[in-house]
């Protein structure tokens, strides 16, 4: 091959080469890939309203110092429903702090007639608790601890059958604390439901004398299996 052959084919070989580069400059018409649109992490916080209801057990303790046989016990058990709402916060390490507040009205009854000697009736016609939360959250899942202030309006009656006058009625409105654990679900970013198991405690009271009985002194105690479903605000 002639010098002036291999000038010319190096010549048609650069020029192809040039107009390939130039042609893979051109705007393409391709589209741009769409973004991805990742969620933001779950998050447990901001205000719920809800409904709750359940299943309440427990009773009372009667002492009445002026009597033989002058200390016993009356079950009691009964269903309740009502309202709760609160505010919960999660920090980013999971942890979530909340304030709870519910209320209920019950029809959780219960009586005690000791040895013959006395009829005694109870009845937990409302109760509820301003409560602090503290929980782990793990996905949708969040498990807590409940506390605070209980209160509790209870109906209560006592009587001698044996004498026409001892008798007493009381209705009277108690507060204490309550104490219980938990765990949530959040079925969507703002349907959430809960279920726990809390303890609600009042201080011993005493109730004005009653002839022939005198006074006594009422204790009250009360168990609770909660169901509950909440709407989250804000999401």
């Amino acid at each position: 091959m002639s010098g002036r052959s291999v000038v010319g084919a190096l010549g048609v070989t650069l020029t192809l080469l040039v107009g390939a580069a130039q042609a893979a400059d051109l705007p393409t018409k391709k589209p741009a890939p769409a973004p991805i649109d990742i969620p933001p992490p779950f998050s447990f916080t901001g205000p719920y309203l809800g409904l709750q209801g359940g299943y309440g057990y427990d009773g009372e303790v009667i002492y009445l110092p002026a009597m033989w046989h002058n200390s016993w016990s009356a079950d009691r058990h009964g269903g309740f429903g009502g309202v709760v709402g609160g505010y919960d916060y999660q920090f980013s390490s999971n942890i979530v702090l909340g304030l709870q507040a519910d209320y209920n009205l019950a029809d959780i009854t219960g009586g005690s007639a000791p040895h013959g000697l006395y009829t005694t009736t109870n009845k937990v016609d409302s109760f509820g608790s301003v409560d602090l939360k503290l929980g782990y959250a793990f996905n949708h899942w969040l498990v807590y601890a409940i506390g605070g202030l209980g209160l509790m309006d209870v109906t209560h009656t006592i009587d001698q059958p044996l004498y026409p006058y001892a008798y007493g009625r009381y209705d009277q409105f108690s507060s204490g604390y309550d104490f219980g654990l938990g765990v949530e679900y959040a079925f969507t970013n703002n349907w959430i439901g809960f279920a726990d198991f809390r303890k609600y405690n009042m201080p011993s009271k005493w109730y004005p004398a009653i002839p022939v009985l005198g006074s006594h002194s009422v204790t009250e105690s009360l168990d609770i299996v909660r169901f509950g479903i909440a709407y989250r605000f804000g999401t």
